[in-house]
């Protein structure tokens, strides 16, 4: 037996109940934008929609071991602290606000993906 359109609608607001009580009502705490301006001394970048508010970057800095080998063939581990990179202008980054609209945006990184988007000439050019 299928699902009524008027079951549907209950297992959907039951969905919205339970996530606003789990996560808030709020919406808007994920936003993506493009870096507009960057100051990459102090790791903050700057998007379109949130005006002069300064975002700073948030990353992990990471203990890297790698293997040199010097001119007699000894192999010596070194290491080195990599740290977070600041986005560049025209990047498409990932904001939070840490508790809702009224709170600092952080930014999380850059999205690394391409061509995940399906535009309509694509689907066309695969079907012929």
């Amino acid at each position: 037996m299928a699902i009524s359109e008027g079951e549907w609608a209950s297992i959907r607001n039951l969905v919205v109940s339970l996530t606003n009580k789990v996560a808030g009502p709020q919406r808007g705490y994920f936003v993506t934008g493009k870096v507009i301006k960057r100051d990459p001394d102090n790791r903050l970048v700057w998007l379109k929609e949130f005006g002069d508010q300064a975002i700073p970057v948030v990353g992990f800095d990471y203990n890297v071991k790698y293997y040199d080998t010097d001119n007699t063939g000894t192999v010596n581990v070194k290491k080195v602290i990599a740290e977070a990179k600041t986005p560049d202008i025209g990047e498409s980054v990932l904001v939070a606000r840490e508790m809702g609209e009224q709170s600092l945006p952080r930014c999380l990184g850059v999205f690394q993906g391409t061509n995940w988007i399906i535009t309509e000439t694509s689907t066309a050019e695969s079907t012929t």
